[in-house]
Order: C-alpha cells, then structure tokens, then sequence
C-alpha cells in the first residue's frame, strides 16, 4: 500500500526503444497480482502503438480513451467497466487509438484517472512511451518510483540522462532505478 492509504504508482520508461521496457512492467503487474496476491493496475499509455494488452493476450477495449477524453466520467464504476480483468488480482487498461485522429489528452484527466486508480488497486504500474509528453509529468510526480530501462549504447546513454535529469527536476521525489539492458542489433556498445 502507499500514502493514505492510496496505491503505489511505478512508472517504466526507457532511454531507447526495443530494450524491454514493456515486458518489465507486465512481469513487474503479474509479480504483484500472482505472486503477492496484490490488487494490481497495469496502464499503457502508449495509446497508439502500445503492447501491454498484446503480450497478455487481451483486447485492450476503449476506456482508457474515452477515460482521457472524458475525465468528468471517470469514476469507480467507469473504472470497473473500462478495464479488462487479466486474473482476480491484475486489471489492464490500454488502448489501440486510431491513428488518423490525434488524440489530444487533458493532463487533468490522467490526474483523476491516477487518484481512482489508486483507491481501487494497491499498485499501479504503468508503462510510459518513449516519446516524452505533458503526460509523463503527472504521472512522475504521482510515481513513488520510476524505473529506467537504459540502452548502453552512446544515444541510450545521452537519453538516460537526459531523463535522469528531467526526473530530478520535475519529479524529485520518485525513486529512480536505473536497469542496464545490453545494446541491441548493431547499436555499439559503450564498455561499463
């Protein structure tokens, strides 16, 4: 559990594309639902191109855009009925948005859309696209820990730091945790 007996936010985000961010956040959902038996939240708020409902072999549904565009609805029950239930303890809430129409999301609406989601589940994971946002900024400050899969090539390096430095100055109190992920394909590898 978390503050005020609010759930827990981990937000996953990576310095490069393809190093595994994604399968870490569903891995990290089914520890907490599975293994710690914990009511847990897994969000992909990649709404275009996101796989976290793919790799559970879910349909990821509609509610998280309808939850972005119409904060005013969001509320438990909306909640209920706009996740997709994976197993007693794991919930996903996703979205396959059309891409002819850019979807234009409220910041507001992710920050009602945490709260609910925090009174309900004891963790929410969730799992950021690399293209930095308004988003990633309420959920960094909602996050008690972020979890950084780096690339060690020269470019994964620049970014992680680049988002190290965006955490400290946005977010400075979620706990940063740095994961190597090698490098990948005939991206160079920088020596430890």
């Amino acid at each position: 559990g978390g503050s005020g007996g609010l759930g827990q936010v981990i937000a996953f985000l990576s310095s490069r594309g393809g190093v595994g961010t994604t399968t870490a956040a569903v891995s990290t959902a089914w520890i907490c639902a599975e293994d710690r038996k914990e009511r847990t939240a897994l969000v992909d708020l990649d709404l275009h191109f996101g796989t976290v409902a793919l790799k559970l072999d879910s349909d990821p549904g509609n509610g998280l855009c309808e939850a972005l565009e119409q904060p005013s609805r969001v509320d438990s029950l909306f909640i209920e009925r706009a996740m997709i239930k994976v197993s007693e303890n794991l919930r996903i809430l996703a979205a396959e948005a059309s891409l002819a129409e850019p979807l234009v999301v409220d910041t507001g609406a992710i920050d009602v859309l945490l709260y609910e989601l925090r009174r309900k589940f004891a963790w929410v994971i969730i799992d950021l696209p690399r293209q930095v946002t308004p988003i990633h900024r309420v959920v960094l400050s909602t996050a008690s820990r972020a979890i950084l899969l780096c690339e060690r090539s020269l470019a994964g390096l620049r970014d992680a730091i680049r988002l190290q430095t965006m955490l400290r100055e946005q977010a400075p109190q979620t706990r940063l945790m740095l994961i190597e992920s090698g490098a990948h394909g005939d991206r160079a590898t920088v020596g430890k």
